[in-house]
């Protein structure tokens, strides 16, 4: 039973944690118990998501590549393609951490049933 209850708190957490920065600004905890949460279709828009953010840093860093190597392109240029791939890398940070709590939640789910 405590393990349980233990179990129920990570998963409330590990939830509220998953979700976009904005939205835990806007919602209250206790809307997110109310409300379904849709693991599996969250899973999917954040793997959708990581891909995408990858494809967007590959194409940066090109951009970073081919701008340090021209001399035609000014140096704040450079420092604006430099500074947009600091900001897609750190929103990949996110995204990874967002998607290894859902992966948690996902566990735990199955450990919880695993356990009743």
């Amino acid at each position: 039973m405590e393990t349980e209850k233990v179990i129920e708190g990570r998963i409330e957490e590990l939830k509220w944690k998953s979700l976009p920065p904005f939205e835990r600004l806007v919602q209250n905890k206790e809307s997110l118990q109310n409300n379904k949460f849709n693991t599996k279709e969250r899973l999917k828009e954040l793997n959708w998501y990581l891909l995408s953010s990858n494809v967007l840093i590959i194409m940066m860093s090109l951009g970073v590549a081919v701008s340090v190597f021209l001399q035609q392109v000014g140096l704040e240029v450079v420092w604006f393609f430099v500074f947009a791939l600091a900001l897609l890398l750190a929103q990949r940070l996110e995204l990874s951490y967002r998607l290894s709590n859902l992966n948690e939640v996902k566990f735990l789910k199955k450990l919880r049933k695993d356990i009743k």
